[in-house]
């Protein structure tokens, strides 16, 4: 399946201009800005979190209950191979479970995408008995919480850690204030994408607005 992307290449973005395209449909991966403009298809639905609103369901109580003694820590991104590392095992983990094209990333490109310095972009890592089992980007405005991006080891996938990690940024924007965690895009065919659907307080963006024009999100009920 082919995509259309609108793409600008940005520096010296701050926080309230980010929050202006996050509020648009925008996504970021380094100095890298994006948004699908497919002319036929609106499959990438812009989802977010009211997080005023959330509430846990009986199965997401059950995955944060298991990750309780997980411990998370907030910090400016860094690089380092135990760190690249632990994203190429994830991504050869999919490959094997979704049949995924096989990555070709490099050390310096994992850098530029996810440890490019920006004041707004954070790593979220995840341990568990001092070892390094998940880790995770995000991106975190005045009003806002952009999760990016979430690894994580293979063998641990029994904790739910992907999902983990949007509850723990739904309970960190709750605790600094923050009034939304944007999760991207959800598309409801794509098995990679479409948990972003079972979150309850989810919105969803109508149309790509220019930066001209009002965004205009709705309440999202499906499924």
């Amino acid at each position: 399946m082919q995509a259309s992307h609108e793409i600008r290449v940005m520096a010296d973005v701050s926080a309230s201009e980010l929050d202006s395209l996050l509020e648009r449909g925008w996504r970021r991966f380094g100095p890298v800005y994006f948004r699908p403009v497919c002319g036929t298809c609106a499959q990438c639905i812009s989802v977010r979190i009211d997080v005023e609103k959330f509430a846990l369901t009986r199965n997401l109580r059950r995955i944060a209950n298991k990750c309780a003694q997980i411990e998370m820590v907030v910090r400016p991104p860094i690089f380092s191979l135990d760190r690249f590392k632990l994203y190429q095992r994830w991504h050869q983990m999919r490959e094997a479970a979704r049949h995924w094209e096989p990555d070709a990333t490099s050390a310096r490109t994992f850098a530029v995408t996810f440890c490019l310095p920006h004041a707004c972009a954070r790593e979220v890592a995840y341990y568990q008995n001092s070892e390094l089992i998940a880790l995770a980007y995000a991106d975190i405005t005045d009003t806002s919480l952009s999760a990016v991006y979430c690894v994580y080891e293979p063998e641990k996938s029994d904790y739910s850690l992907g999902t983990f990690n949007v509850l723990s940024s739904i309970d960190f924007a709750r605790k600094n204030g923050l009034r939304y965690v944007y999760l991207g895009y959800c598309v409801l065919d794509c098995a990679s994408l479409v948990y972003k659907a079972r979150f309850a307080a989810k919105e969803r963006l109508i149309g790509r607005p220019r930066l001209s024009e009002a965004p205009i999100w709705q309440q999202w009920q499906y499924p």
